[in-house]
């Protein structure tokens, strides 16, 4: 009868180091790196000064004073126009600066004016407008359109009724009446944005800018192309 092997002793499991009161221990923090340390290094830069003009605002973008951007944009010589509207109460107009080409297809324009202006009170419900790009020889124009508490169509202004009601006026370099495509409340300022619905070209000339706080005439740098 064969003898029955002797059974080895079980290999002692390796002791796991006790828990604090039922909790897992938590592991070693790792050593900081050459990176880790770098971040937490105390900045000797000193504070930038702002520069003047600026004014932050929580939650906002940090922008200049209405000073500070006037005067650094007397700098930017703007095209002078006319803008027209037909209304209940009569043909209303203003001189704007604000005028721009915005798209080509579609054939889109845009010009702002101010919550404080009269005359946006006035148009604000307009469906078409006039545009009026100004010449060197209508200076007075301008500020005829500019000027406040003065019946703007009244003579010397010559005008006539035109396409969907819109005052037009005469002499002008180039007009263009459009149709009312959005309207964007913006800063202090409603954007409008217009479809170019009709469009034309008056006698050559110098154009008209306003630069400095004034009205300068400009001629062209280079022969126009065809």
């Amino acid at each position: 009868m064969p003898r029955p092997r002797p059974r080895r002793p079980p290999r002692p499991r390796p002791r796991r180091p006790s828990a604090r009161r039922g909790g897992t221990p938590s592991p070693a923090p790792p050593e900081p790196s050459e990176r880790t340390c770098e971040q937490h290094e105390p900045s000797h830069e000193e504070p930038r000064a702002r520069p003047p003009g600026h004014r932050p605002h929580r939650g906002r973008p940090v922008t200049v004073d209405a000073a500070t951007l006037r005067s650094v944009l007397r700098a930017h010589a703007s095209g002078v126009a006319v803008l027209t509207a037909p209304t209940p109460a009569g043909p209303a107009g203003v001189t704007i600066t604000s005028f721009a080409s915005l798209s080509a297809e579609p054939a889109l324009v845009s010009f702002a004016l101010a919550d404080s202006s009269s005359t946006w009170a006035r148009i604000k419900d307009a469906r078409w407008f006039g545009i009026h790009v100004l010449g060197a020889g209508q200076t007075d124009l301008a500020e005829r359109f500019a000027a406040r508490g003065t019946d703007r169509f009244a003579p010397p202004t010559r005008w006539t009724g035109g396409l969907y009601g819109v005052p037009l006026l005469e002499g002008c370099p180039a007009r263009l009446v459009c149709s009312r495509r959005d309207v964007i409340r913006t800063g202090d300022h409603h954007l409008v944005v217009a479809a170019v619905e009709h469009a034309e070209r008056g006698e050559p000339g110098d154009g008209l800018v306003h630069l400095s706080g004034g009205l300068h005439a400009v001629g062209p740098t280079a022969p126009a192309r065809p």
